[in-house]
């Protein structure tokens, strides 16, 4: 298929979630070198197939859906014995914060898909990595368990909504979280409670002399009132990422974005799993079934680090200007340039992308060269 063998500019779709950036600052438009509209929220720059924001490449003077061209072309696009594409890539960018989530692992989202295809749109695994563009705040897993029960030594009312014997059973369980976790969901049901709980812990910071956490904390109360959420996020670790610093979350890591933007590559999948700080639909049976709750220590990876999983694997790489990367290629890969400018060359022939671009190299394509045309980077993923 001659017309396939080449490198494609990939047409991507924007998500104007509520939670993205806005005004001149946002990330997204600047990044792409576009004006910001007025009052439009940029949340998420999606670059894949997925059905629900695919990406489209021209072939016959025609832009294409991905998924189609993946459809009809799937070796010559993704080689192997592969269907679909196994990865979403995205640029995420949060100006406030999105839901405390989950995700499924591949036999417990087959089982969601079937039961509740509505809620749960595909029958995929979720793992992503988030890699920081800029800083970045998130709330990632519990925390270690000696810091998980000090929360309750701290805030006495969050200690008289759980109880103090339902605490002394889990601080000697062997899974303390899932114990906590149960009787959090179960107790929440309790409106009232609830909201005198969050009423006494913001009372208290607003007395304590503030930190980090504190205003985190009234700002979430501000804006989502007495939503049990609020109680996850004192249980969970706070994390900062630096630009090129990176964090795993495997399926069934609690986790939630709170701001700042992240090249964020994914499982192609959109199941998600709320917990909390959304008025969307909170799956509280399956939620309690999906989140690992054991404990494991959480790990910030170092810059520039490539990174690999089951379904695919990211690097961030950057090149001097002149200099070559020669590639042997057999399967699809997606570059996406953040700095600087490239060529791509193969056969006889070079095409020239820049800042923002993000490129498909199809398998059928085979032998190609990455020349920089200026001091560059881009991730690979493939």
């Amino acid at each position: 298929m001659k017309k396939l063998e080449r490198p494609f500019l990939l047409k991507n779709v924007i998500k104007n979630y509520e939670w993205g950036q806005k005004g001149e600052k946002a990330f997204i438009p600047n990044f792409l070198g576009t004006k910001a509209k007025k009052n439009v929220s940029y949340a998420e720059l999606w670059m894949g197939a997925h059905p629900s924001g695919s990406s489209k490449i021209k072939l016959g003077g025609k832009w294409v859906e991905f998924f189609e061209i993946i459809q009809k072309y799937p070796k010559e696009i993704l080689g192997n014995s592969k269907k679909e594409l196994p990865f979403l890539l995205k640029i995420l960018s949060a100006e406030k914060v999105l839901s405390i989530q989950v995700h499924p692992n591949k036999n417990q989202a087959e089982k969601l898909h079937e039961n509740d295809p509505k809620n749960y749109p595909d029958a995929n695994q979720k793992n992503e990595i988030a890699i920081a563009l800029t800083n970045f705040l998130a709330m990632v897993g519990f925390r270690p368990k000696k810091e998980f029960f000090q929360v309750f030594e701290r805030y006495l009312a969050f200690r008289e909504f759980i109880g103090k014997e339902k605490i002394e059973k889990a601080k000697k369980a062997d899974s303390p979280y899932g114990i906590i976790l149960v009787e959090l969901i179960q107790k929440s049901k309790d409106e009232k409670f609830l909201e005198e709980t969050i009423e006494k812990i913001a009372l208290q910071i607003r007395k304590e002399k503030e930190t980090e956490e504190g205003k985190i904390f009234l700002q979430l109360k501000k804006e989502y009132k007495w939503d049990v959420g609020l109680l996850f996020f004192l249980l969970m670790n706070l994390i900062r990422l630096k630009p090129g610093e990176a964090v795993f979350l495997p399926s069934g890591i609690l986790h939630a974005y709170i701001r700042g933007t992240i090249v964020e590559c994914m499982s192609n999948s959109d199941n998600t799993i709320r917990a909390g700080l959304t008025p969307k639909f909170k799956d509280i049976e399956n939620l309690k079934k999906i989140v690992n709750c054991k404990d494991s220590e959480l790990k910030i990876l170092e810059k520039n680090s490539s990174f690999y999983c089951a379904d695919f694997s990211i690097a961030k790489i950057k090149l001097k200007k002149g200099e070559k990367i020669r590639q042997e290629n057999s399967s699809l890969r997606i570059l996406l340039i953040t700095k600087g400018e490239l060529f791509i060359e193969w056969g006889n022939r070079k095409r020239l992308f820049k800042k923002s671009q993000a490129i498909l190299i199809p398998a059928i394509l085979g032998e190609f060269t990455i020349l920089a045309n200026t001091e560059c980077d881009f991730f690979e993923v493939k």
